[in-house]
């Protein structure tokens, strides 16, 4: 399927191989069909990764980008009555990698701080366990963005 127009903005696209948008700086994908976009949950990713972050001038923010392995925890169907649960079979050999970005603006990182930045995050979803293995990668980044209060 050919796309003429940014999905975002609506801009005029002038080539067909995978770029960000001029106007607005989405990624234009030509890769992946939209039946192949699976929408995840955050809280069912592990072993979390700050891939990047980077400026968005439109609204004077920063996008974070993670990536992780999605990992659907387990339903529990039944009780049999003796202590013992029957559940859903998880594939744990290949999870697939997926990712999620969240954008911020500059004004309010600086006002509130690195607890603004880490809530935001964990509003998202995110399992609390993986709140803690990237903070330290989120306050590394950040400061080559902004001042910030730790």
């Amino acid at each position: 399927m050919k796309q003429y127009n940014c999905k975002n903005c609506g801009a005029p696209v002038k080539h067909t191989y995978n770029h960000r948008c001029e106007y607005c700086n989405s990624i234009l994908d030509f890769n992946v069909s939209e039946k192949d976009i699976v929408k995840v949950n955050p809280e069912d990713l592990i072993d979390l990764q700050l891939v990047d972050i980077e400026r968005v001038p439109e609204f004077y923010g920063l996008r974070f980008m993670f990536t992780g392995f999605k990992c659907v925890r387990p339903t529990i169907y039944e009780f049999d009555g003796e202590n013992n649960y029957v559940s859903s079979v998880i594939e744990y050999r290949n999870p697939p990698k997926c990712g999620f970005i969240i954008d911020m603006s500059f004004d309010e990182i600086e006002r509130c701080g690195i607890d603004y930045v880490m809530h935001r995050i964990m509003a998202t979803g995110v399992h609390p366990r993986e709140i803690e293995k990237i903070k330290y990668q989120v306050i590394e980044r950040l400061g080559g963005f902004c001042r910030i209060n730790y």
